[in-house]
């Protein structure tokens, strides 16, 4: 009976030492984002990411979504298996375009890194490992100069009194018309 109850309290250890050294689902951390199974285009997805954000899977095996700025916008913790599956995708494809892969990539692939273990919330929005990406400073091709966007355009009013094309730019208009001949026309935008 006494050999019973230790070996059941050292099962009890043991067990309790397991649960703690191996995260799940049911983990109580508000910092853990993890979602079980190997459907990783959902986890992408569901993240928050901008125009000019970009995504990267650090080598603790937490995917992040950082900002122009390189400040983290979010992330997710990967299991061992999704880790391996996502960086081996990458990896794929940068071969497949001919380029090298990244050593870190190489590494991701073939260790077990395991995101779920990396829950202090210091560690998941500043990470030491960071995307190589300059950011983007000025202008970007989407930009719009709100001086100009509020500006009052002048039409092309029609008005007669144009003796010359030279009559009619100033009132972005772009031909004179002459409906009773030269001297005097009328200007109109042209018919392109």
């Amino acid at each position: 009976m006494i050999v019973t109850s230790r070996l059941f309290s050292v099962l009890l250890c043991l067990t309790i030492t397991w649960t703690r050294a191996t995260p799940t689902e049911s983990t109580s951390s508000s910092t853990l984002r993890y979602i079980a199974g190997d459907d990783l285009n959902s986890i992408i997805q569901g993240m928050t990411y901008d125009d000019l954000s970009v995504f990267h899977l650090g080598s603790d095996g937490v995917l992040r979504t950082f900002a122009n700025n390189l400040t983290v916008l979010d992330y997710h913790q990967l299991d061992v298996g999704q880790v391996q599956k996502l960086a081996s995708e990458q990896a794929a494809q940068y071969q497949a375009s001919g380029s090298e892969v990244p050593a870190s990539l190489t590494q991701l692939a073939e260790s077990p890194v395991d995101g779920r273990l990396t829950v202090d919330i210091n560690a998941l929005m500043n990470p030491d490992d960071k995307p190589n990406v300059t950011p983007i400073t000025g202008t970007t091709p989407r930009s719009v100069d709100l001086e100009n966007l509020f500006e009052r355009q002048v039409v092309c009013p029609g008005v007669p009194g144009c003796m010359s094309l030279a009559d009619c730019t100033p009132y972005n208009c772009f031909a004179c018309f002459y409906p009773s001949g030269p001297p005097w026309g009328t200007c109109f935008l042209s018919g392109n």
